[in-house]
């Protein structure tokens, strides 16, 4: 019935939306309209029954009535033609098409358009965030005017063959629900890649072109891209220990699902394939895809070590001079980067060898052009800064001083080739002992941490998050997808918790109605058969020992206090949301309340009270509060599967385990679950002990405690080689002394020197260290296990330690050696008079030969404390001095206050 006698009032009552469809004409460069589709029109809902739908006419054109004002709702338009089986007019983004409309009506009738293409349709199913195995959770009460917990991911589509997304593409689907409906105007093979908010890597990668997708298809498709970029590195020795076991993790579950599949088996089916998602897609981001970004880190890293000892190793073996210099260092560039490509993986994970090439040139000419800018800039603040305060600064030229440091040195190094080797020798033992013999690694480790005065109340795992309402709650498929990892080691069982609808200033409120009286109700707790009997075997006073025999059965357990509120015993029939239900059994709340979960919390639902989202309304409360489960007399415990279909969701996933389980399984099973499932996983022992299992990111170190002894004789070798080079090179010194050597000259000069045995070293180690790994690993020497470290970021931390090492050990010698040149002067001016009072007489290091000098050194000062020198960070001129050099009087006594004291402290004047 269309309302078209009804007439809006301004802003007010019900307004009418025209709407066009369009679809985008490439050959005509314009639209086309679309005839009879179908328009479908609402706000945004997961309400199935809250869409409007009408079909267009013969121009494309359809009229809706009753859509609501703006400032009461936004509505979304979309339009819909079926072709076939398989293509569809639906909605779509790309060129000259903007999909569906949101529209905000002020007006009587709003006009709008909606961009529609034939697109390939495909259905994409079980959508869920596959660390959680988590779809969007509304209130069961509210439905999405009441959302918990977000989830679910969204899917992107790629062409297979080229890797970039369609012409025209449009997802529309319901997060609630996991399911979608991609449609796509590429004709050939598509990728899927399902990503998630905040995640950097997608979670899961569908291959091939399949009309509908499920979690098999996401299953193996992660797997197998992640095992073809693992392949790619653990072939040539890069691994990662937690990947080769997600891997072993995720193959398993995937030949689980393929043998359930094949038999039949289709809930054993889905499960596997839930646990082979959820691995696969951890390998991937967590594992794999950082093992690539380590790569590409290491290797622009290690890029100034093969620049560095390509230039050294011309300098030490060619020595050419002008262009032939160049060709000899690009040459040795060249052979060091080929030699690089061959031992470290990065040349072969990124997707262009030639683009990392010239990356890498980029990257050098980059530190160029920035060094060029940084002296360039320098050079102008000084020449500004000279304009107007004058020249007051030794400037001490440094790197031509580095230039001729590095000439030498390696001239040096080439006079006396066999002390160069000797001392070569040892740095380059070191490092490549800590490339082959020590390794490094990131590792997501599953650590046990033993929980204190906590009792297990099973033989088994609790897995749960925070205190398990909104956003802590789980899913039916997280149930799922456990039950694959237990297997038939143990009963996964679940606890439901629904939440009675909340009515003002109460909160939850349901009545539990029996023939005598009634009682509120504000909470369900939903248990499976197993559970039930486990948990409430010593707290049952009257019924059966097993309350519950099926997961739908109409029972209901209630505590001793309701029992005799409502004057009812086992047997009695009671009513509670409409349905009939017979108490099976009556429970003690002492005994319950005796019972804990593993995390030291009670059982009982968390109390309402404390969520205003379940409350219905908020209640003030002071400060920071621990929320509190309920009362076990206020909790009325029916069968999982009543409240679910009551729209109870997971709070608790419970694994009881059978008695024959060991413990070496029980290890195995606490580290499959941590892995697989982003809850707390608490382990209850036979014995009662509880111990809490949860993933960590760390990493594993093998080797490095060996490596104490080769740094401690590689410094000492460094040491002794350099003394004694000090010692032959005593006359040298002399002779750079008499030129114009300074000290710090001579210091430069050794540590420049033993630089270059650094850089030399830890190349030559690098690539030496990669040849012994593999020799060993050929013979049987080193374990399966050991990760190398060719190919990680501690790759940097390896060649800092090298270079470091020989400059520490570099330190003292060189000091010798500036000790040599003009031995018996002062390194450092050193003030040796104190002030008094607020005069401070001091004593320059100088001595001024004429009248014309000292003159020139008083114009100098009074220039400086006028100018650069006026306001330092500790004092200030407060009156300017003054000089007259025609009459020889001046007043450079000047009192300088010392800011502290400007501050309001007191102090002793600096300077006067």
């Amino acid at each position: 019935i269309l309302p078209t006698r009804l007439h809006p009032l301004l802003y007010w009552g019900f307004l009418d939306l025209q709407v066009q469809v369009l679809m985008y004409n490439i050959t005509k460069g314009w639209y086309d309209t679309v005839p009879y589709a179908i328009v479908r029109v609402s706000r945004w809902s997961s309400y199935p029954f809250a869409w409007m739908y009408v079909r267009t006419d013969h121009n494309g054109t359809a009229l809706v009535y009753g859509v609501t004002p703006q400032g009461l709702n936004t509505w979304l338009v979309e339009a819909w033609k079926p072709i076939n089986s398989t293509w569809m007019i639906m909605p779509a983004w790309g060129m000259r098409s903007a999909g569906p409309s949101w529209v905000t009506l002020l007006v009587p009738r709003g006009y709008t358009s909606v961009y529609v293409m034939p697109l390939r349709t495909r259905v994409l199913v079980d959508l869920y965030n596959p660390r959680l195995m988590r779809r969007t959770l509304d209130d069961p009460r509210y439905a999405s005017a009441n959302t918990w917990a977000g989830g679910g991911a969204w899917p992107t589509p790629f062409e297979t063959e080229t890797g970039i997304t369609p012409l025209y593409q449009f997802v529309s689907g319901d997060d609630r629900t996991g399911a979608y409906l991609a449609g796509i105007s590429a004709v050939g093979n598509l990728t899927v890649t399902l990503s998630m908010a905040g995640a950097r890597w997608p979670v899961a990668v569908t291959l091939g072109g399949e009309r509908l997708c499920w979690a098999f298809d996401y299953a193996v498709g992660t797997y197998t891209i992640a095992y073809q970029r693992y392949t790619v590195l653990s072939t040539r020795e890069v691994r990662r220990l937690s990947a080769d076991v997600m891997m072993d993790y995720a193959g398993q579950h995937i030949s689980r699902a393929i043998s359930a599949a094949k038999n039949l088996v289709w809930s054993e089916a889905y499960r596997s394939a839930l646990a082979a998602w959820s691995y696969s897609s951890r390998a991937y981001s967590d594992e794999v895809m950082p093992l690539y970004d380590e790569c590409i880190r290491s290797a622009v890293m290690f890029v100034p070590f093969i620049v560095a000892t390509g230039y050294f190793l011309e300098r030490l073996l060619a020595k050419g001079e002008g262009f032939r210099m160049i060709f000899n260092v690009l040459g040795f560039e060249i052979a060091l980067f080929l030699i690089f490509a061959f031992t470290h993986p990065a040349f072969w994970v990124v997707p262009s060898t030639t683009l990392a090439a010239l990356a890498i040139g980029l990257l050098v000419l980059t530190a160029v052009v920035f060094w060029i800018f940084y002296r360039e800039s320098r050079d102008i603040v000084s020449e500004v800064a000279a304009r107007f305060l004058g020249y007051h600064e030794v400037v001490t030229e440094r790197t031509a001083a580095t230039l001729m440091a590095v000439s030498l040195s390696t001239e040096n190094m080439r006079k006396r080739p066999l002390r160069s080797i000797l001392t070569l020798v040892p740095i380059a033992v070191f490092a490549m002992a800590m490339v082959s013999l020590a390794s490094v690694s990131p590792y997501t480790a599953v650590l046990p941490k033993p929980m204190e005065n906590v009792k297990a109340p099973f033989y088994g795992f609790v897995l749960k998050r925070g205190f398990t309402v909104l956003g802590d709650v789980l899913d039916y498929p997280t149930v799922e997808m456990v039950k694959a990892i237990v297997g038939d080691k143990g009963y996964v069982c679940l606890r439901v918790v629904y939440y009675s609808p909340a009515v003002i200033n109460l909160g939850p409120y349901a009545m539990l109605i029996t023939s005598n009286t009634s009682a509120p109700v504000p909470v369900v707790l939903g248990l499976e058969p197993v559970e039930a009997e486990t948990l409430f075997s010593k707290a049952i006073v009257r019924g059966l020992p097993k309350p519950f025999l099926s997961d739908d059965q109409p029972a209901i357990l209630l505590s001793t206090t309701m029992a005799e509120a409502l004057k009812v015993d086992v047997g009695d029939e009671v009513e509670l949301h409409g349905m009939k239900l017979v108490v099976t059994g009556i429970f003690s709340e002492t005994a319950m309340d005796a019972l804990k979960d593993p995390d030291g919390r009670g059982m009982s639902p968390i109390d309402s009270v404390y969520y205003a989202q379940l409350h219905g309304f908020a209640v003030p409360m002071g400060g920071a509060i621990v929320p509190q489960p309920y009362a076990w007399s206020r909790v009325v415990v029916m069968p999982a599967g009543l409240v679910r279909r009551l729209g109870g969701r997971v709070s608790v996933v419970d694994v009881i385990l059978k008695p024959d389980v060991t413990d070496a399984q029980f290890e195995e099973l606490a580290q499959r679950l941590a892995y697989a499932v982003d809850v707390l996983c608490f382990g209850g022992r036979k014995d009662g002990s509880v111990t809490a299992y949860s993933r960590f990111p760390t990493y594993a170190a093998l080797g490095w405690e060996s490596m104490v002894v080769p740094f401690l004789l590689t410094s000492l070798s460094i040491v002794v080689s350099l003394l004694g080079s000090v010692k032959e090179r005593s006359r040298e010194i002399f002779t750079y002394s008499s030129v114009g050597l300074s000290p710090s000259g001579a210091m430069l000069m050794f540590i420049t020197e033993f630089a270059i045995y650094g850089f030399l070293g830890a190349t030559v180690g690098y690539f030496a260290g990669w040849g012994l790994s593999k020799v060993m690993r050929a013979v049987g020497v080193l374990p399966a296990t050991f990760v190398f470290n060719y190919a990680s970021i501690a790759i940097s931390f390896v060649l800092a330690l090298v270079l470091i090492s020989t400059l520490a050990a570099a330190a003292y010698p060189a000091y010798l050696a500036s000790r040599i040149v003009t031995p018996s002067l002062e390194r450092k001016w050193k003030v040796l008079r104190a002030p008094r009072g607020t005069l401070w007489d001091l004593p320059l290091p100088f001595r001024v030969p004429t009248e014309r000098e000292a003159q020139a050194v008083l114009l100098y000062l009074q220039e400086y404390y006028l100018g650069a020198g006026y306001e330092k960070r500790l004092f200030k001129v407060s009156s300017n001095p003054k000089l007259d050099v025609a009459g020889k009087k001046n007043d450079l006594q000047r009192e300088a206050v010392p800011l502290r004291r400007r501050h309001g402290a007191r102090g002793n004047p600096l300077l006067r």
